[in-house]
This record gives C-alpha cells, structure tokens and sequence, in this order.
C-alpha cells in the first residue's frame, strides 16, 4: 500500500469511526419512591391511635432535626398521633401529634392508653414550689453522675456557693447521704434548704377590691398618723407589704382611710395605666412599673392580678419597652455570662416567661424582697404569683408539655415602664442576636 493508499484508509476509518451511531445502553432505573412509613412498619399494632413519649424531647414544627423547636414534652406523656412522615439518617420516621409538631418515632412507643399527662411543672397539694431547692455551701462541692459514678470514684463536676440545686429526694450510698439534683448526687451535708417566700398579690378575678391601691413597701411595717405630718399622732402600724387603699395624696404623704395617713415613701403605690397604643380593646396583657416595683395584669383596661416583683438592681439591667411573651418553660435553668462580676447557676427555675432573650418573669425561690429592686435583669416573682401568672398567660400548655415558643401574634404583651419613660416603644424582635448557648438572667 502507498502512502497515498495508506493516507485514505485512516481518513475514512476516522469517519467512519465519527459517524458510527452510539453503542445501544440501557437506562438505570429511576430509584423507587420510598414506602410511605405505617404503624405496621414501626412495629406498633395497625389500630394504634395513641403513642407515650418516652424521652423528654423538643416537639419541632417540622419534620426535620434542624426545624425549629416548637415546645417540650415530657417523658410519659401520651398524645394522639396523626400522620407518619418519612425522614432521613437522623429520624428515619417523624410522627406528626396532637395539637401541634413532630416527634421523631424512636421517642415514641405505642398505647392502648387515652391521652394524657401531668400539668408541669408537677407540684405536691399546698406546696409552694415543685420540689426542695437548695443553696451550695462550700466551694468545691462534688456533683456525681450518678450511684455507679459515685462507687466507682469518677471524677465529679465540682460546683462553687454561686450555684443553687433543686432536689429529688435523698440516696444514701457508702453510708453517706446525698441529694438527687439537677446536678447530680451531691452530698446533703454541703446543700442548705432554702424557703421560698410566702408572699402574694392580689387575684382581683377572685376578691374585686377598692382601687387604687399601694402595698406597704417590704422591709419595714408603715406607720400611720392622724395627719399629714411627722409629728401627728400615731394611729396604728401596717406590716410590711399588707395591701392599703389609696384615697388621696398630699405632698409626701397619702391618705389611706379617713383620718389615717402614711409616708408616701413607706408604700408601694399602685398606679393604673392605659394600655400600650395599638393593642386589641379586651387583650390580655401585663404592665410593670420600675419605679414602684409593682406588676398588674390587665384584661383590657380592667386589671384582674396586682403584686410586687423584684427587677434589676442596676439601671438599665431590666429595660424599658413594650415587649411579648415569646415562650414559656416549666422550669428553666438560670446562669451569668462567663464574664458577669456576679457568678451564679440557679437550677430549674419556676413558672418562666421569656419576653425577651435571656430575660423572664419567673419565680425566684431564693430571696424575699418583692416590692425592692433585686435581680440581674429578669422579673422576680413570689412563687404563689408566678404560678398564677404563668396559668393566666396565653397559650396554655396541654398536660405534659414543659415548654412552648409563641408566635408573636399570639403572644401575651408585657410593658415596664418607668418614671422617664411612662410610654416606651414597642420592641422590635427582628433586632433580637440569634440565640446564644446559655446564658439567661435571673
């Protein structure tokens, strides 16, 4: 063959090779659509209707471990299931419950049981908090995991005097006794019990009373006289933080029946407001004045609580606004940011409100100074009153949930105002940084 010979039978083999059709392949099959989740594929009986929860989990509004949380419902607690939802690695099935949001299967067990649990937080008939509560009294108190911990000599987390437990009986182990807390085993010689105050306000729905009206301020009984004067004959004392009736004022003193008179700086008056501008005629919502230390629940222009509550000690540490209940928690734990001058970790604190991050209404079991300014920041309430107002607040929980989120058109309004600011602006939420891990004021 010559070159010329050879030359020709490349190209054509070439274009032959281009205009060859394709060889022939088939096609994967396309993946089959994943089987829709059943009772049956759980293992739970066809017929169930009702499933127990049992781990303490979150309640997401979506069928998805990164959703957002919607609340917090306890283990055993039961609760109708709606609908099954396929989901990934993480939750290979998600079950949609009544009333709201998704809990991943591996939580949930089948019932033949109604549904139901326990209001929470749970609190014994005539007591005041949901269980015992104690102070740390020595620096470096051990906080084991548990027994096996214990018997074992496993490090423990050592916890300081800043730090305040609640606790769920007592264990004696190597012939010690120690305290189940929301820390750990902790040795009951090194925990004092800590009395919650008896203090509380006025449940107006109940007992209407006169209006307006003043308590005795909290740390000394008021002294009345016959006149505006300090030199007036006394009539009698008031204990501290009994209710007055205001009938009128005359400089520094007011009047509080007829021919009685007391200081003015010797009482916590009770000062009526309108509500915050734009809100709805016969809406429910809260007013806390800084300046008396006093808290109304109103609904509508008629108040129906009054009480003392104890906000921040410094200025500025509980700020003026007009703000919502975005949440509510059973119990929530409470601690300093890392760099607070003031250390503390108090545990599972009552009756909580969040209307703003890292600031509540709640109850504080650790002091009894309603009527003085006190806390870090948060709303300090007597225990009696956080638990009404926690109640009273919209939504309430269904049985066994421990927390819930509110959406903020449907969240009860809070406003505190003071002296300088009688009608501060309503704050804006979008403003709010991203949660941070931890730290809540108290």
């Amino acid at each position: 063959m010559n070159r010329a010979t050879l030359a020709l039978t490349l190209t054509l083999a070439a274009s032959t090779a281009l205009a060859a059709p394709p060889p022939t392949t088939t096609a994967p099959a396309a993946p089959a659509a994943p089987t829709a989740p059943t009772p049956t594929t759980l293992g739970w009986p066809a017929d169930t209707t009702a499933v127990s929860v049992t781990r303490t989990s979150h309640v997401r509004v979506a069928p998805d471990a990164k959703a957002a949380p919607l609340g917090k419902i306890v283990a055993g607690t039961r609760v109708a299931w709606t609908a099954l939802v396929a989901g990934d690695r993480r939750c290979p099935v998600w079950v949609a419950i009544a009333p709201a949001g998704y809990l991943c299967a591996d939580v949930l067990t089948p019932t033949t049981e109604p549904p139901g649990g326990v209001a929470q937080p749970p609190l014994a008939p005539g007591a005041l908090l949901p269980g015992d509560y104690f102070d740390v009294v020595a620096d470096d108190t051990p906080a084991y995991r548990d027994a096996t911990a214990l018997e074992r000599d496993d490090p423990p987390i050592l916890l300081s005097t800043h730090v305040m437990v609640r606790g769920r009986g007592e264990v004696e182990v190597g012939g010690m006794d120690y305290v189940r807390t929301n820390k750990g085993l902790v040795p009951a010689s090194e925990l004092r019990p800590l009395a919650p105050s008896g203090f509380v306000g006025l449940d107006l729905r109940a007992a209407p009373a006169p209006w307006p009206m003043a308590f005795v301020a909290p740390d000394h009984p008021a002294v009345v006289r016959a006149a505006p004067a300090r030199d007036a004959a006394v009539l009698e004392q008031r204990p501290a933080r009994a209710v007055v009736w205001v009938k009128q004022r005359a400089g520094d003193w007011i009047e509080i029946a007829a021919g009685a008179w007391v200081r003015a700086r010797e009482l916590r008056p009770v000062i009526a407001a309108p509500p915050p501008a734009g809100l709805a005629a016969d809406a429910p919502w809260i007013d806390i004045d800084l300046e008396h230390q006093t808290l109304v629940a109103y609904q509508g222009a008629r108040p129906v609580y009054v009480t003392l509550v104890s906000t921040g000690r410094k200025a500025g540490t509980t700020p003026v606004g007009v703000y919502r209940v975005v949440a509510k928690a059973a119990t929530t734990g409470m601690a300093a940011e890392a760099d607070e001058r003031n250390q503390y970790d108090v545990g599972e604190v009552p009756w909580a409100l969040r209307w703003k991050r890292g600031l509540y209404l709640h109850a504080a079991y650790w002091h009894d100074r309603f009527g003085d300014k006190k806390s870090h920041g948060c709303v300090n309430l007597a225990p009696r009153d956080a638990r009404a107002l926690y109640e009273w607040a919209t939504p309430a929980l269904p049985p066994g949930w421990s927390e819930v989120e509110v959406p903020l058109d449907q969240a009860l309004v809070v406003r505190i105002r003071d002296a300088a600011h009688p009608d501060p602006p309503w704050f804006d939420y979008a403003t709010e940084r991203p949660a941070k891990k931890a730290r809540r004021k108290r």
